[in-house]
């Protein structure tokens, strides 16, 4: 036993501390790098004070709580453990050591294969136990390690690829459950008729731009769309870096209640308007709306926010507003569009990973105002970093009335959505009655608003 057991007792057990420290420092610095490496368990490292720091920085996350030094230094000291994962100190030169170009999943791939390596050497060795003692038959012997390396292949196999056969079955039922409700939207209903027949709702894993030069409704829509969501009980996040929760939330009042907003903000409310005002206040004080108003925000918080409101609450929609107002890493972009291009495949990114639509507005360039008439391209988000290659759905939105005030003007009253870009359906321009009173969109009568500007 001894001679086939002392070779290997010299050894040091397969590992890789600096990938363990990698991953860790990543995190303190970029918190939503957490949420590429769910295969990872505290077990998986090596040094056991690394998985301890791992385990206090999953456990904020859950918790839905900030990650960096304080925090989890706090988490440690409150465990009586920060002492033995090196104190303060190491945690400070972790984020010392936080690589130029992180790349945690890669770095989480090769500390999970060193922990299968350790797993399958304990097996190994349990195996070796049980033949010097002979208690079983070799045919048994060999069945329990083919047993424990099967479970070790079930547990670390992060399996990402399939046959096309193994998908085809799925597909063919969503066919056949499109073709037999024909009228259904496949994704979140916007409740604008016309839209939702053009998109068929608004779709999971997508990334959608609202654009528009200022006073043409962004906003404005966006919280429309958010109203009709919310009515469905369907939860969302909305990240408003341009306006505070309570300006918002008048508006969403005007909106549900008729009353116009200038009227709310000086408080010149009759009495039948504030029965409106309450009937409204009831229905939105229901809604499973979630507002974060941080201004200047980086894109990395949203994103980790966004993901640990995917945990809690389960959001199924996210809004941001706007682009331009959200931080990127300047350091690292030679100019501001590079910056944008950034934010907005991280934005991409993140309706993947949350499988969960992301509606992100966008200013249009100065280009527009140089034209008659002012109606929007695609190519005035040129200056928006990668928006218009990322985007899977680009509305653009035109309210001829702002531009011709003639009151004569057929379109007043009149807002055209104008999809100029459809990865899986058409393009074309929605009509839309828009109500400044109260920043409203709503379905355009039938026969009203014929005389379009396109």
């Amino acid at each position: 036993m001894d001679s086939i057991r002392d070779p290997y007792l010299s050894h040091i057990p397969p590992q890789n501390l600096e990938a363990e420290e990698s991953i860790l420092s990543t995190i303190l610095l970029y918190n939503e790098e957490l949420f590429k490496i769910d295969n990872l368990k505290p077990a998986d490292f090596y040094r056991s004070s690394h998985g301890k720091i791992f385990e206090a920085i999953t456990e904020l996350a859950d918790a839905g709580e900030a990650i960096d030094l304080v925090t989890v230094s706090n988490a440690l000291k409150s465990k009586g453990q920060l002492e033995e994962c090196g104190g303060g100190s190491y945690l400070a030169h972790l984020t010392d050591t936080v690589p130029i170009s992180p790349n945690i999943a890669e770095y989480a791939n090769i500390v999970k294969d060193k922990a299968t390596l350790r797993e399958t050497l304990n097996a190994c060795a349990e195996t070796i136990q049980e033949c010097f003692e002979a208690s079983e038959k070799s045919e048994v012997v060999i069945n329990h390690l083919s047993g424990k390396l099967a479970s070790i292949e079930d547990e670390n196999s992060s399996k990402t690829y399939c046959f096309v056969k193994d998908v085809l079955g799925d597909a063919i039922d969503e066919i056949e459950f499109r073709s037999q409700n024909k009228s259904m939207v496949s994704g979140l209903a916007t409740g604008l008729h016309v839209l939702d027949a053009m998109t068929s709702g608004f779709q999971n894993s997508d990334l959608i731009i609202i654009a528009g030069r200022p006073s043409m409704g962004k906003t404005a829509i966006a919280l429309n769309l958010m109203q009709n969501f919310c009515k469905n009980q369907i939860c969302g996040a909305y990240y408003s870096l341009e306006m505070s929760k309570k300006q918002n939330t008048l508006r969403l009042i005007s909106s549900e209640s008729g009353v116009n907003s200038v009227r709310l903000r000086t408080g010149q409310v009759s009495r039948d308007e504030w029965i409106c005002i309450a009937d409204a206040a009831g229905s939105i004080n229901d809604w499973p709306l979630i507002i974060d108003d941080s201004s200047s925000t980086h894109y990395r918080q949203i994103i980790n926010r966004s993901h640990q409101l995917k945990k809690k609450f389960g959001i199924k929609w996210v809004v941001i507003d706007y682009l331009q107002l959200v931080r990127g890493d300047r350091a690292r972009n030679d100019n501001r569009n590079n910056e944008l291009g950034e934010i907005s495949n991280a934005f991409k990114g993140l309706a993947k990973d949350l499988d969960v639509p992301v509606i992100v507005l966008s200013q249009l360039n100065r280009e527009v105002e140089k034209r008659s008439p002012r109606i929007p391209r695609l190519s005035d988000l040129r200056d928006s970093g990668n928006i218009e290659q990322d985007a899977d759905l680009v509305i653009a939105l035109y309210r001829d009335e702002y531009y011709n005030t003639d009151e004569m003007n057929p379109n007043r009253g009149i807002a055209d959505a104008l999809i100029l870009k459809a990865r899986n359906g058409p393009t074309g321009v929605v009509r839309l009655q828009f109500h400044k009173e109260t920043s409203t969109f709503r379905n355009l009568a039938e026969g009203y608003g014929d005389q379009s500007p396109f």
